[in-house]
């Protein structure tokens, strides 16, 4: 019997996508998701290759920002933020606890970002 989970990973750095097409990619897997009815998104956009953090990591997390906002999406937290003394990263625990046993947990991983739909 396979153990229902709560969450799903994205790989939209593979995509290598500009910002634009970086948030168009995000809202149709958001979309994917919800019709799942899964709780929690794992987005893996990357650190950016000039070592400063880039342009998509920016972007979408300001993104983010703003569906958040627009109660679009319930919260997100960073992966240098998800962390078992993070609130938003435990209510993202609590509604996808497989998510306990995920790699990036106290990894402080700045190329992904966890969002909770």
């Amino acid at each position: 019997m396979k153990k229902k989970t709560n969450s799903t990973v994205f790989n939209l750095e593979s995509y290598f996508p500009t910002v634009q097409l970086g948030r168009q990619l995000l809202d149709q897997e958001m979309k994917n998701c919800r019709r799942q009815k899964l709780s929690v998104l794992k987005i893996i956009h990357g650190y950016g290759s000039s070592g400063k953090g880039g342009n998509l990591r920016i972007g979408l997390r300001s993104y983010l920002k703003s569906l958040q906002k627009q109660d679009k999406i319930k919260a997100f937290v960073s992966g240098e933020d998800f962390s078992i003394f993070d609130q938003t990263a435990r209510e993202i625990l609590q509604a996808a606890p497989e998510l306990r046993q995920d790699r990036d947990l106290e990894r402080h991983n700045h190329g992904v970002t966890f969002i909770l739909l």
